[in-house]
């Protein structure tokens, strides 16, 4: 077996030490508190005097290796703390509902629900653009919403964590709104994505049209968003991802759409 060059060893019996080993010719054991260093082979005098020389670049060499192994550590335990609190989170927000309420946060959390808002921002976009215009949009609501779904696809197989009704820690903690649980993989949230994403892109060219549209948009995301939560399909931290990912697509079509109308449409 190939060993790697540098190993952390056993401090138990001195908590305060910090061994490093270097397995690669001249090894040695290194107490990074003081800086001493053991020789674990023998050396000729020739050898010990040129060992003297690198003796310095073999202390940076294991306390840069140390340094990298402890960063790896706090940044995994880092993470760790934050899904943690993420599930705490949902875990409280989930258990929130109330039979009451169920039915309408899945009617907010249904696709066709928001049916009569897009056809109310379209026939909105068509007094403000006219035929040509609203043409274009509607070209570039479609490559929109699918650039936000699909995005929102590769980040859930690629990140691969689980939705709360599939992790097995908290499923039985939590109420599962709908009937079916859905993909295996949550994050982000394509639903929470798409709204904000719709509703940065309306908010902007629609904002001299009527006011506080964009607002009132905004609202409407936030709604659907949080309804992922309320069901039982995603954390928050999925749908925050998705909120700003959204947004950001959202404002990016907006302006490549006034770019477009700008220089070919007027």
């Amino acid at each position: 077996m190939e060993l790697p060059k540098f190993l952390l060893g056993d401090n138990t019996d001195y908590p305060n030490a910090i061994y490093v080993i270097h397995t690669d010719y001249p090894a040695f054991v290194i107490n990074l508190e003081d800086d001493e260093v053991e020789w674990l082979e023998e050396f000729s005098k020739e050898d010990e005097k040129e060992l003297e020389s690198e003796a310095e670049n073999l202390i940076e060499a294991a306390t840069a290796f140390y340094d990298r192994e402890v960063s790896e550590i706090r940044g995994i335990g880092m993470l760790d703390q934050l899904l943690q609190l993420d599930k705490d989170i949902f875990i409280y927000l989930n258990g929130l509902g109330t039979p009451t309420w169920d039915t309408f946060w899945q009617f907010i959390s249904h696709k066709f629900s928001t049916l009569p808002l897009y056809l109310f921002l379209l026939i909105l976009s068509y007094r403000k653009f006219g035929w040509k215009g609203i043409l274009v949009l509607v070209v570039s609501v479609g490559l929109l919403v699918t650039v936000s779904d699909q995005l929102s696809n590769f980040f859930k197989y690629g990140v691969g964590r689980f939705r709360p009704c599939h992790d097995s820690e908290i499923s039985s903690l939590m109420r599962l709104v709908k009937s079916y649980c859905g993909g295996k993989f949550g994050y982000y949230s394509a639903h929470a994505s798409n709204s904000f994403a719709i509703a940065l892109f309306f908010g902007i060219l629609l904002k001299s049209s009527l006011r506080h549209l964009g607002l009132a948009l905004v609202l409407w995301a936030f709604l659907v968003a949080y309804s992922r939560i309320y069901i039982g399909v995603h954390f928050p931290l999925d749908v925050l991802t998705g909120a700003l990912i959204g947004s950001f697509l959202g404002w990016l079509f907006a302006k490549l759409y006034i770019f477009a109308h700008r220089k070919f449409l007027v």
